[in-house]
């Protein structure tokens, strides 16, 4: 039997959640980068980097409305962590939430979406490449040609641009290959070890 993976793709799921009325009005009403010149920083896009891409979005296609995507990876242990199976049935789930919604609705785990899952032990063997290139190609067909939902008789064009991978510690020196062992590692977190040491460094 061959090692697989599922993939549930980003389109099919952004198409259910924007036909309902409230996450219409929602993205089509954004909020965001309105504190950015104020030095507040409420949320992503407030930082230099949402901002530039929220100007980016505006720019090259103003016809479209962006859909901002964050990925977020974390193994699942599907039995008892503290039981004799435990590794054996863990799975790498990869689950992404749509950004332009407020803190308070993507907070709901009705709003976090499964993106793909896959056997902990075949992330391992295999790496996560596989699966990060099937959301990189989807993610790449979103931004250049993007999807139109309608709704109420109205249709409106959206394109989907990654924002953030995200995960804890472990997850993301899993996903990026990184030593997982940190008691053996010279250092523990990768952005530590990035700063030689001195998180005073970080810009």
């Amino acid at each position: 039997m061959n090692d697989v993976f599922y993939y549930i793709p980003i389109e099919r799921t952004a198409r259910l959640v924007l036909q309902q009325p409230k996450s219409w009005n929602l993205i089509s009403s954004p909020t965001q980068g309105s504190h950015h010149h104020h030095g507040i920083v409420n949320d992503w896009v407030d930082s230099n980097n949402g901002h530039r891409l929220l100007t980016y979005c505006n720019t090259k296609f103003p016809a479209s409305l962006p859909v901002f995507i964050q990925v977020y990876f974390n193994d699942v242990e599907t039995v008892n962590a503290l039981g004799s199976k435990t590794g054996v049935h863990k799975l790498g789930a990869f689950y992404f939430v749509i950004n332009n919604f407020p803190s308070v609705v993507n907070s709901s785990l009705q709003k976090i979406h499964l993106l793909a899952i896959a056997h902990s032990q075949d992330l391992k063997k295999y790496t996560a490449d596989a699966v990060m290139q099937c959301v990189l190609e989807e993610l790449t067909q979103l931004h250049d040609v993007g999807f139109i939902t309608s709704l109420n008789g109205h249709s409106q064009h959206f394109r989907c641009f990654l924002t953030q991978v995200v995960g804890d510690n472990l997850g993301l020196h899993s996903l990026l290959g990184y030593a997982e062992n940190f008691s053996r590692a010279t250092y523990a977190c990768d952005l530590y070890g990035n700063t030689g040491g001195h998180t005073d460094d970080i810009q």
